[in-house]
C-alpha cells in the first residue's frame, strides 16, 4: 500500500514538474510582448518622425538614396534621438519605416511605422498609435 502511494505521488510530482517546464516559455513571450508593447506605445511619435526625416534627408544628401528603413541603432549613434527616447528598446533590434509600408496583402499591417523583432512574430508600432503582434 504505500509502495502505491509513493509511485503516484512520484508520478503527479513528475507530471507538475513536466507542466511547469513546459509553461516557462509561453511566460516568457507574454512578459517580453508585454515589455515590447509598453516601450513602443512610450515613444514620442513626433521625434521619432523628425529624427527619421532628417536621417533620411541627411542620406539623401550624402549619396543621393533615401533608405526605405533605418535601425533605432542608426537614429542614436547619429544623434538624431536621444537614448532617453529609446528606453526600453535599446537591445532588441527596432526598425523604423522611413515611409510608412503599405501593402495589398491581407496580412501584412497596412501602416507599420516601427518593427520590433521578435521570436516568432514582430510587434508594430502602426501609425495609428495601436501595436500589433505579426507573426512572421
Amino acid at each position: 500500500m504505500k509502495r502505491t502511494r509513493f509511485i503516484i505521488f512520484g508520478v503527479v510530482a513528475i507530471l507538475i514538474t513536466a507542466y511547469a517546464i513546459s509553461i516557462i516559455p509561453s511566460i516568457r513571450r507574454h512578459s517580453e510582448r508585454k515589455r515590447i508593447t509598453a516601450a513602443l506605445q512610450s515613444l514620442p511619435l513626433e521625434r521619432f518622425v523628425a529624427a527619421v526625416q532628417a536621417l533620411a534627408r541627411d542620406k539623401k544628401a550624402t549619396n543621393g538614396m533615401a533608405p526605405t528603413m533605418v535601425s533605432l541603432r542608426e537614429l542614436v549613434s547619429g544623434g538624431y534621438i536621444g537614448r532617453d527616447d529609446t528606453r526600453g528598446l535599446e537591445a532588441s533590434g527596432a526598425i523604423l519605416s522611413v515611409t510608412a509600408v503599405t501593402t495589398t496583402n491581407a496580412t501584412d499591417p497596412p501602416q507599420a511605422w516601427v518593427r520590433v523583432p521578435a521570436l516568432g512574430y514582430d510587434m508594430c508600432l502602426m501609425a495609428d498609435g495601436s501595436v500589433q503582434g505579426i507573426i512572421k
